[in-house]
Order: C-alpha cells, then sequence, then structure tokens
C-alpha cells in the first residue's frame, strides 16, 4: 500500500498519507463517540468554572465547584478513552511502517558505513577471543576493515564502502550460519531496514522492513548503519515525524452536537 510513495517527493508523501489518516482517525472518533455526552460534559464543566467565578468569596463554595470541575474533566476524558485505543492502535503501526520510508537515507557513494552483528551470549564463540565470522560483500561494495570484536556487547563490526549505486546483498557467516543482509545505496523513497533481527511474534510489528532470521543460530542480529533523514520545511531541518503532524491539521470534520440549550440564570 506504501510503495507508490517511491515515486513522489518526501513531502508530498506524508502530506497525503497525513491527510488521509487525519481524516479516518476523525471519522473514527465521531463513529465511537457519543457527542451528546461530550457536549454535556463540556457544559457541566464551564458550569463549575462559572460557579467557581460567582461565589469566589466562597471557600466551601470555591472549592466544591473546584472538586466538581476535577469530576467532570476525568467524565469528559472518560469519553475519549475508547476513540484514543481504537485510532493508537492502527496510528501506531501506520508510523512504524513509515518510519522504514522515512526515517533513513540510503549510503551514498564513497560514505562509509558499519555493519553490526550481534552474537548471542550462549554460544561457545562469543569468548574473548575473536569469533570465526566472516562478511562477503558483493562487486559494488569495499570491505574496508577485518572484523573488530567488543567481547563485553558480543559484537562484530566491519567498515564498508559503496562504490557504485544500486542495491546489494553481503553475507555475514559464523559457523554453518549465513545471514543476507540488504544494502541500499540510493536516495529514491523506499523501504530500508536498518537491522535484521530474529524472529520474535513483535518483529513484523515494531521491525516490518526486512525479514527474520531464523533461531537458533549464532547470530542474533545484523545492522547497517543508515545516516537519518532531515527533511527541510522552509530551510529549517525537521525530522519527518514533524512534517507529518504538522501536516495532518486538515479542517475538523465536526460532531453532531445536540442544540444548545437556553441560557440558565443563577440566583444569587
Amino acid at each position: 500500500m506504501l510503495s507508490p510513495l517511491a515515486w513522489l517527493p518526501p513531502t508530498i508523501g506524508l502530506l497525503l498519507v497525513s491527510a488521509f489518516s487525519a481524516v479516518a482517525t476523525l471519522l473514527l472518533v465521531k463513529a465511537t463517540s457519543q457527542a451528546g455526552r461530550i457536549e454535556a460534559a463540556k457544559r457541566q464543566m464551564y458550569a463549575a468554572l462559572l460557579e467557581m467565578r460567582l461565589f469566589n468569596d466562597d471557600l466551601r463554595a470555591v472549592l466544591r465547584a473546584a472538586a466538581e470541575l476535577l469530576w467532570r474533566d476525568v467524565a469528559y476524558l472518560r469519553e475519549f478513552a475508547l476513540p484514543a485505543i481504537l485510532v493508537s492502535v492502527p496510528l501506531t503501526i501506520l508510523l512504524v511502517h513509515l518510519d522504514s520510508f522515512y526515517g533513513s537515507t540510503g549510503l551514498a557513494i564513497g560514505q562509509s558505513a558499519l555493519i553490526t552483528a550481534s552474537l548471542k551470549n550462549s554460544s561457545p564463540d562469543t569468548m574473548k577471543e575473536l569469533p570465526t565470522a566472516r562478511v562477503t560483500v558483493p562487486p559494488g561494495i569495499r570491505l574496508d576493515t577485518p572484523a573488530v570484536w567488543f567481547p563485553v556487547s558480543h559484537e562484530l563490526i566491519w567498515q564498508i564502502t559503496p562504490e557504485t549505486p544500486g542495491r546489494f546483498d553481503l553475507v555475514v557467516g559464523m559457523g554453518r550460519q549465513r545471514v543476507l543482509k540488504r544494502v541500499e545505496v540510493s536516495e529514491a523513497i523506499i523501504r530500508r531496514a536498518p537491522s535484521r533481527i530474529e524472529q520474535a511474534w513483535w518483529a513484523d510489528l515494531f521491525d516490518p522492513a526486512d525479514q527474520r532470521l531464523p533461531s537458533g543460530g549464532v547470530i542474533r542480529s545484523v545492522d547497517i548503519q543508515y545516516p537519518r533523514r532531515e527533511m527541510s520545511v522552509w530551510g529549517w531541518p525537521v525530522h519527518w515525524l514533524v512534517l507529518f503532524a504538522l501536516s495532518g491539521r486538515i479542517e475538523r470534520i465536526s460532531l453532531p452536537l445536540p442544540p444548545k440549550p437556553p441560557a440558565v440564570f443563577i440566583d444569587s
């Protein structure tokens, strides 16, 4: 569904997705909330504020009105609990997927990057000595350094440098396990996966950009250091999430509210 974003400029793509998600969110709130109860709670809050203003010389009345205001505020927020829960689930999944498109840029030609392989602590190879792991790079990617071993964090790190643009697959091997990791050398708006991790029930929801590693291997994850993407708004660099939130401020869809009651005068 998000693949057409590759053909659009980043700002236009975010504007369209943000507008669609804002309309869907407002329609969902409209369908799952009680407009009459929300308006009644607001009026009761206003009444408590007026009571505090009118009887400000009576401490008991002010305290009673303040307690009433807090209670009505809780009731007002309770009306939005169900819509907030229903909206947060799809919106969280959408933001995770958008981050794979807009969260990072591809590597540039001549720009070095780090490849990190995290090993399991229980493996007999993850000792103080350098594990027998290796990385195989395709043509177009230069391997700059041998593996650097960090025994405390159980990580192996290599440095690579792209020499030509394109999509490449490098292989990290240790023992009989072979892990393929895709490297994107491009500025296009495409799905990128900084990490490839082991299979878990939450992995596809919160890290959807790459296939999972088979369980039972020595390698726990393989990461590539992509640069973070910064978008420009009138010359100011901003995170894509800020731009997504700002572009979502569209005309509000008004809820059907009951007619306002006539003015009520308080007899002091």
